[in-house]
């Protein structure tokens, strides 16, 4: 046997001569590192919520029609409100049509190809590695560019949300007052709150699915195992 390869040598009886044999080993499977794993099926999710999330945006541009009456409300009055905070909304996305409708095409893109790429590196294909390496950053900087160019429809968005949900309290008996005048309130500065988060939140999570696809270990997974007969 020879240090560093993957064979040793035996002898072998053939009639009154022996002669050198050579039994190899197969080489060990290679595992997954678990953060590999982890960062591939985060992109996987990622992928396919930005793609859907892209999609609904392209037909809300495209003319697809928001309905008010989805929502049940049997007050006159917040009825009306749930309808002007949703005209508001469309009348902000209208405004920020040249900017995000582009913008809705390539996070669909991306998310696409999130996706596929994703699923190419969990079955060992190292090129799909690399490329998600580069798509996942190219996704973050989208995602804000997207924040910070429609900021009328995130506000707006916000504001349709919170009518619906007072809508829905004032629905379940709690006092009108109390609702609109601190509940309501609240829950815009809350909601802006959670938007810039989960950007930041966005953020990490990418540097992070960045790092775990660069280590070496995960660079190391994609590389070529050395045949029996290779040192």
């Amino acid at each position: 046997w020879r240090p560093g390869r993957n064979h040793f040598s035996v002898p072998l009886a053939s009639g009154d001569e022996t002669r050198p044999g050579t039994c190899y080993f197969a080489p060990m499977a290679r595992r997954k590192p678990w953060y590999l794993v982890l960062a591939l099926l985060i992109c996987s999710g990622l992928g396919a919520w930005g793609a859907t999330d892209a999609w609904a945006t392209i037909e809300i541009y495209r003319g697809a029609q928001l309905d008010p009456n989805v929502v049940e409300v049997s007050h006159d009055e917040d009825r009306k409100a749930v309808s002007a905070a949703l005209d508001h909304m469309v009348a902000a996305m209208d405004s920020e049509r040249a900017r995000a409708f582009p913008l809705a095409i390539g996070e669909l893109v991306l998310g696409v190809a999130m996706f596929v790429f994703a699923a190419a590196a969990i079955n060992g294909r190292g090129g799909a590695r690399r490329a998600l390496v580069q798509i996942t950053v190219a996704q973050m900087l989208l995602v804000a560019a997207i924040f910070f160019a429609t900021p009328k429809s995130r506000a707006a968005d916000i504001a349709f949300r919170g009518e619906v949900t007072a809508a829905k309290m004032i629905e379940a008996g709690q006092p009108r007052p109390e609702v609109r005048d601190r509940t309501l309130p609240a829950l815009r500065v809350f909601w802006q709150g959670t938007s810039i988060a989960a950007l930041a939140l966005r953020a990490v999570i990418a540097g992070l699915i960045v790092v775990a696809l660069t280590r070496s270990r995960s660079r190391a997974y994609y590389e070529p195992q050395p045949g029996p007969n290779e040192t």
